[in-house]
């Protein structure tokens, strides 16, 4: 686990069972003491267990419609601060809290839980949280809403949550237009990203799922490529699985539908060795954890970028009296390739010339009288 400085945390609770009518809430007044044991352990252990693999996260930005809700305009106004007080901590939370309560009451299946927020550094990285613990996670608080037991606390998945990772997000608000698409500062966990039973959680926040897909679709190839090369019983299959990758996400483009992780998943396992003792699985956790770190930042799923996946498929380059330009599965090392490449003498040829190519190069070549007009 990844060592945690709490700057301020707290835990509200949102009162509401299915198909009943919501509850006045019980909000703290009071943050809680980030040096108690059973808190620091939760914090931890809820950031910790972000982006694995039952918690694949979606990564986006704060919506810009007119439906976002108050919560990004007070979050961009708290984060401008270097460090906050408790009090505008506190402040913040109840602005989120008031638009959960708005929101669940809308949504007739909707269901509450205990909300922990937390303003914490990892290493030097802001990072801001919003979860969702659900009572039948087995967390014991006391009536004051302090954590009492983590024993009995299922952290093996995450109800609900929402991640602010404070560096990007100061990215983002100096970047240009067209930089801005790259940049996802925000990502979140949930059973549903609409307003539905879950989905209020989401929509309370603000959060839009990000259109990244440059980064996404570069990473996802880049890293997962590395994560072959980097394991001794995968790298002899990395170019068989780098190539199937690019080719599913090629179909997937060329379909308009977004590529997803699990679909990941399920390529890199045709080339995992024989499973003996079940280590396949642990590989596949690994991987789909990686991806979806927050320093990688793989969506669980996203549109393929065209442009990125054209510079895993084809060679351009462009001198000052010609271009070339060609699809990578055409090249090789002898005759039978279509672009032969010989090392030792620099040259790229063209095997199969077409017909009408040939005839135009001719052509071309007898004006200039460099050929003859006959063959």
């Amino acid at each position: 686990m990844s060592s945690i400085l709490i700057n301020n945390v707290v835990i509200h609770e949102l009162i509401k069972k299915q198909h009943k009518d919501i509850q006045r809430p019980k909000i703290k007044e009071d943050v809680l003491d980030p040096n108690n044991e059973i808190v620091n352990s939760l914090v931890s252990g809820v950031s910790n267990l972000y982006s694995r693999k039952n918690n694949t996260s979606h990564y986006g930005t704060f919506k810009q419609t007119d439906d976002r809700g108050t919560f990004p305009d007070e979050w961009d106004s708290y984060s401008s601060k270097e460090a906050c007080s408790s009090e505008e901590f506190l402040s913040l939370t109840f602005i989120a809290m008031k638009e959960l309560q708005r929101l669940a009451q809308e949504q007739p299946a909707a269901s509450g839980g205990y909300l922990l927020f937390a303003d914490y550094l990892i290493e030097t990285k802001r990072f801001f949280l919003v979860a969702m613990l659900k009572r039948k996670s087995g967390i014991r608080l006391t009536d004051d809403l302090v954590p009492a037991s983590l024993e009995q606390v299922d952290l093996n998945s995450i109800y609900q949550a929402a991640r602010i990772n404070v560096v990007r997000y100061n990215e983002f608000k100096s970047a240009s237009e067209d930089e801005k698409q790259e940049i996802n500062y925000l990502s979140f966990v949930s059973p549903s990203t609409n307003v539905t039973t879950a989905g209020y959680f989401i929509s309370a926040i603000g959060c839009s799922k990000g259109t990244a897909s440059a980064k996404a679709t570069k990473n996802l190839i880049d890293e997962a490529s590395a994560f072959f090369r980097n394991k001794d019983e995968l790298k002899k299959n990395r170019l068989k699985f780098k190539g199937e990758l690019i080719n599913y996400l090629n179909e997937q483009l060329a379909n308009g539908v977004s590529a997803k992780l699990n679909d990941v998943e399920a390529i890199a396992r045709k080339y995992f060795p024989k499973d003996v003792d079940g280590s396949n699985d642990s590989l596949a956790t690994d991987l789909i954890n990686h991806l979806n770190s927050d320093d990688v930042g793989v969506p669980a799923e996203f549109p393929p970028n065209k442009a990125v996946l054209k510079k895993h498929t084809h060679l351009k380059y462009i001198s000052d009296n010609w271009q070339l330009l060609f699809d990578w599965n055409a090249l090789g090392v002898n005759a039978s390739a279509e672009l032969q490449y010989v090392s030792d003498s620099g040259q790229l040829i063209i095997n199969r010339l077409p017909h009408e190519l040939k005839s135009t190069i001719e052509a071309e070549l007898k004006e200039k009288g460099l050929m003859n007009g006959t063959k």
